[in-house]
C-alpha cells in the first residue's frame, strides 16, 4: 500500500480498516496525486495517509459512539432541550445556570438529557491533522475579506505549517502535545536553516501559523491548553538580505529606453510603468478595479484610490490615494478598467522578474520588480519628504500617534512630479 504509477500520474492507495469496510462498502481507498513527479507524489501521499486516517478515526468513534460520537449527540440533544451546550467546568460556581438547566430537564429526565444539560459529555481529542479545517471555521469572520487566491495562499501557508510538523513529530491529539514537541519541531528547522542555507523567515513562516492556529483553536474552543509555542520564532540575522533598490539612473537610462519592455504584453508594462511612480506594490497594482481608477478629463488630479475592493490590503494604512504622474499616468490612462490578466493571481512577479533577468534590466542579480518600491522610497527620502507624506505614499505606519486627515492630494502630488519620470 502507498503511492503508485498509474499511466503517468502517482496515486495513493490503502486498505480500509477491516472494522470499516461494512460501513464503507470498499476495501480499498485510492486518490489521484495529481503529478508525474515520484517527490511530490512521496509528499503528497504522506498528507494523503494522514487525512485518511483522521477522516477513518472520526469514523470509527461515531460508529462506536465513542467520545466524538458521545460529543455531537449531547450538543444536539440541548438543542432539542432548548438549551446551548456548554462543558461541566463552566458551570461550577453559577448555581442559577445550574438551576434553570436542571428545570429545563425537569425531574424525570433521563442519562442523555442529564449529560447534555450539564455537558458532561466526554470532550473528543482534536488532532493536529485536524487543526487546519478547525482553525479556518473559526476565523471565518477574520479572512472574510480574503480574495479567492488570497484564500488559497493562506491555506497553503497553515496546511504546510502542520504537515511539516506531523513529519516531525507524529499526528496526535492536541491536549497530548507537549512544549518538548514544539521545541523539536525548532530544532529541526533550526538544522534545515544550517544545513541548506535557508533564511530564519522561512521557519519563521511556520512557526508563526502554527502559533496562531494554536491560540485560536485554544481560546475559541476554551480548551485551556498552555501557549508551547510562546518565544519559538528565530532572530532575523542582520545579514539578511533585504530587497535591493534600482537606482535612479538605472530606471532612466535602462528600464525606461526606448524598446526596453517591448518584449512584455501590454498589460504587464503597463502595471510595470505605474509601478515606478506610485511605489505601489504589484498585487495592489493588478488588483485595481474601474471604480478605483480616477484619471477622466473632470478629475482635477488623476489618481487611484486603494481600497479592500474584492480582497483583503495588507494594513489599515494601505487604504490610500496615489496621484498619478508621468510614465505611470500615461500607463493608467491606457487601461482604465485595471488589469484582468492580472487580477488575483501570481502571474505577473514571475514573469516579468523572469523578463528583467533574460533582458538585462535586473541591476543586479537580487533585483526584482519589487525593487521598484524601495527605489520609489529611496527617492521619497532624498528629496526630503515628510514622514507623514512618505508614509501616506507607501501605505505604512507611523512611528508616532497620528492625528487628522494626512497629507492632501495636492501634497502628495508636488512632491511626486519632482521626483517621477
Amino acid at each position: 500500500m502507498g503511492i503508485y504509477l498509474r499511466g503517468t500520474i502517482y496515486w495513493f492507495e490503502k486498505r480500509v480498516p477491516a472494522a470499516l469496510k461494512k460501513a464503507l462498502k470498499q476495501t480499498l481507498y485510492r486518490v489521484s496525486l495529481d503529478t508525474s513527479s515520484k517527490s511530490l507524489a512521496t509528499a503528497r501521499g504522506l498528507k494523503a495517509d494522514i487525512e485518511i486516517k483522521a477522516e477513518w478515526s472520526a469514523i470509527k468513534e461515531a460508529l462506536a459512539g465513542g467520545p466524538k460520537g458521545e460529543y455531537e449527540k449531547a450538543n444536539q440533544r440541548a438543542v432539542t432541550l432548548g438549551l446551548t451546550y456548554t462543558d461541566v467546568s463552566n458551570l461550577k460556581g453559577n448555581p442559577k445556570a445550574i438551576a434553570e438547566r436542571a428545570l429545563a430537564i425537569g425531574p424525570d429526565a433521563s442519562k442523555e438529557d442529564v449529560i447534555a444539560a450539564f455537558g458532561l459529555a466526554p470532550k473528543p481529542s482534536l488532532m493536529l491533522s485536524q487543526m487546519c479545517e478547525v482553525n479556518e471555521e473559526l476565523v471565518q469572520f477574520d479572512i472574510r475579506q480574503k480574495s479567492p487566491d488570497q484564500m488559497r495562499k493562506w491555506r497553503v501557508q497553515r496546511t504546510r505549517a502542520a504537515n511539516n510538523l506531523i513529519a516531525v513529530v507524529g499526528d496526535m491529539p492536541l491536549d497530548q502535545f507537549t512544549r518538548e514537541h514544539a521545541l523539536t519541531f525548532r530544532e529541526w528547522w533550526r538544522k534545515r536553516i544550517e544545513v541548506e542555507g535557508l533564511q530564519a523567515n522561512t521557519a519563521n513562516k511556520d512557526l508563526t501559523c502554527l502559533q496562531g492556529m494554536w491560540r485560536s483553536i485554544n481560546d475559541r474552543k476554551m480548551m485551556g491548553l498552555p501557549d508551547l509555542w510562546a518565544k519559538t520564532s528565530f532572530r532575523h540575522s542582520k545579514a539578511s538580505k533585504t530587497r535591493p533598490p534600482f537606482s535612479s539612473g538605472w530606471i532612466r537610462d535602462r528600464i525606461l529606453s526606448e524598446g526596453s519592455l517591448s518584449g512584455l504584453n501590454d498589460e504587464a508594462r503597463d502595471v510595470f510603468l505605474i509601478c515606478i511612480n506610485t511605489g505601489m506594490r504589484p498585487s495592489e497594482v493588478c488588483n485595481l478595479r474601474k471604480d478605483q481608477i480616477l484619471v477622466g478629463p473632470d478629475v482635477n488630479i488623476p489618481y487611484v484610490s486603494v481600497e479592500p475592493v474584492g480582497r483583503e490590503v495588507k494594513s489599515g494604512r494601505a487604504v490610500r490615494e496615489i496621484p498619478l504622474v508621468g510614465v505611470s499616468l500615461e500607463a493608467m490612462r491606457r487601461n482604465l478598467d485595471g488589469f484582468p490578466r492580472y487580477r488575483d493571481n501570481d502571474n505577473f512577479s514571475a514573469l516579468v522578474n523572469k523578463y528583467l533577468r533574460k533582458n538585462g534590466l535586473a541591476e543586479t542579480p537580487e533585483h526584482t520588480v519589487y525593487s521598484l518600491r524601495h527605489s520609489f522610497g529611496d527617492r521619497l527620502t532624498n528629496h526630503g519628504a515628510t514622514e507623514r507624506v512618505d508614509r501616506d505614499l507607501m501605505g505604512h505606519r507611523l512611528s508616532r500617534e497620528e492625528y487628522g486627515d494626512g497629507a492632501s492630494l495636492e501634497t502628495k502630488l508636488e512632491v511626486l512630479e519632482a521626483i517621477s519620470f
